[in-house]
């Protein structure tokens, strides 16, 4: 590409922030820590028009070596999450194989286990780990080749306490069973640097089970229109069967988007602006659960992430204010999943209605 190329692209890079949609909750709290300079150097390379490695871009894979604690080819970059969590279900698991998933559910889990050829198994969800506890030491049912831990819980908040891992990783190691934890929220329950629980797992005593972690680059980066995702296991022979799905699945991720993550991930203007939003979900989950329970709500207190759930939805429901019912989660029809992250005119509102 000749430099007048490069120019042009400049010119389009430095119109970013004037164009960020304000409408949007982590666009506005970050618009104005977005770090121009970095992300327009990151287009004065050619890389972004040839094709990325299918592991990933050595670079960003390098950037996240250094944040996450691992070695670079203990990581493979994905399209997003879903894919990172597709890719591992297909490359790890056979055709009836039992996975175990939390209820409440991500609905999403449901469907990836499904187009596998894989059945799935509910346990219920609770933060100090006995519904998952109870299914594993059970004798009843069939033992499951892998279980999925989602924490900070999607839809509830909720955060598994940290002491029951050590039972649950000796209970699943007994059983060959893969722990694949759906790191995507982990950042909120931790900080802005710690992107997974593999780190705090390294030193139990049963951590000889099968562990993989999946990552949302969109998410930590609060641009979730970047489809990148991470996958990051000790297991080289799994990781392999991954990177060879990628490559006959899409080949590659795509380049631009994996040099803007990197500039991102090394930017502690962008770092910082992470933490603006993270005091503001705290502070919209406070109001959250104050007005809940001044309607009568049961809030599901939750620590983190980027929604609120509540039982005994039907006060706020009849002001007016409707999240996404319980049922959608295979959960009660009386229970409702609230995002916190909505624009900051829809927020007011909802406080506004509530209140009256």
């Amino acid at each position: 590409m000749q430099p007048q190329h490069f120019e042009k692209i400049g010119n389009v890079l430095q119109a970013i922030p004037g164009r960020i949609d304000l409408r949007s909750f982590s666009s506005a709290y970050l618009s104005s820590f977005f770090p121009l300079e970095e992300v327009t150097a990151a287009f004065q390379g050619e890389r972004l028009f040839a094709y990325s490695k299918t592991e990933g871009d050595p670079g960003l894979r390098k950037s996240l070596s250094n944040l996450i604690g691992v070695m670079p080819e203990n990581l493979v970059v994905t399209d997003g999450a879903a894919h990172g969590l597709f890719l591992v279900i297909l490359a790890s698991l056979n055709n009836g194989d039992i996975v175990l998933v939390p209820r409440p559910v991500f609905p999403a889990y449901l469907r990836i286990v499904a187009y596998v050829g894989c059945s799935f198994e509910f346990y219920d969800w609770r933060p100090d780990g006995r519904g998952l506890i109870d299914r594993l030491s059970s004798s009843k049912w069939p033992q499951p080749k892998a279980l999925i831990i989602n924490s900070p819980h999607n839809p509830t908040g909720t955060v598994l306490n940290v002491g029951v891992y050590d039972e649950i990783l000796g209970l699943a190691a007994a059983q060959q069973c893969l722990v694949i934890f759906d790191d995507v929220y982990a950042w909120l329950e931790k900080s802005v640097n710690q992107l997974t629980h593999l780190n705090q797992l390294t030193n139990l005593t049963n951590q000889t089970s099968r562990l993989v972690a999946i990552i949302s680059l969109g998410k930590l980066l609060c641009l979730p229109g970047m489809r990148l995702g991470i996958v990051v296991a000790e297991d080289q022979e799994l990781l392999n069967e991954i990177i060879e799905a990628k490559r006959h699945l899409t080949q590659t991720s795509c380049p631009a988007t994996e040099a803007i993550a990197e500039r991102l991930l090394l930017s502690s203007t962008w770092i910082e602006g992470r933490k603006y939003l993270l005091r503001a979900l705290d502070k919209r989950r406070k109001e959250f659960n104050q007005i809940a329970t001044q309607l009568g709500v049961r809030p599901v207190i939750s620590a983190r992430g980027f929604y609120a759930y509540a039982s005994d939805i039907a006060p706020i429901s009849e002001a007016a204010v409707d999240g996404i019912p319980g049922t959608v989660f295979e959960s009660d029809s009386s229970e409702a999943r609230y995002c916190l992250a909505v624009a900051e005119g829809e927020w007011t509102n909802f406080l506004r209605i509530a209140r009256s």
